[in-house]
């Protein structure tokens, strides 16, 4: 059986830290540079989930209004949500339609009692070059 010889003095050779400290400076490199793209993704969760509710919140405005009263057409053509550049709602653009559809939820020219709402919000995430995105939310309004 073969026998190693006890070492002289405990510790780490220089290669052994030369090692620990490549391999936590490569561990602590990769987990860094995650960071803006983790950061990138929160920020577009929140601009497009803030859309969503800005959209709701315009259907669910013109819903409770009544049913008359819903003119056809384009009730906002890419407008500012608000004009105060200080508000956080600034950097987004709404765009609204009203239309008719028929009973076979079909766009109509005539009233048959349904309407569909359609409300488009914009908004502007800057990466290298800014890119508009948007989002869609539709809803059908009928005659009482």
């Amino acid at each position: 059986m073969l026998k190693f010889p006890k070492p002289t003095r405990p510790g780490f050779t220089l290669i052994e830290v030369a090692i620990s400290i490549f391999l936590v400076s490569a561990i602590a490199t990769t987990i860094l540079s995650m960071f803006p793209f983790i950061l990138r993704i929160g920020k577009n969760s929140e601009m497009n989930s803030l859309a969503t509710a800005l959209a709701q919140g315009k259907i669910e405005e013109l819903s409770t209004g009544d049913y008359d009263s819903l003119t056809t057409g384009t009730l906002e053509n890419h407008v500012r949500v608000s004009t105060n550049p200080e508000s956080f709602f600034y950097n987004y653009w709404r765009t609204t339609t009203i239309n008719y559809l028929d009973t076979n939820l079909i766009t109509s020219a005539s009233d048959q009692g349904l309407k569909k709402v359609a409300v488009t919000i914009y908004w502007k995430i800057a990466i290298s070059l800014p890119i508009e995105k948007s989002l869609t939310i539709q809803s059908i309004i009928a005659k009482k």
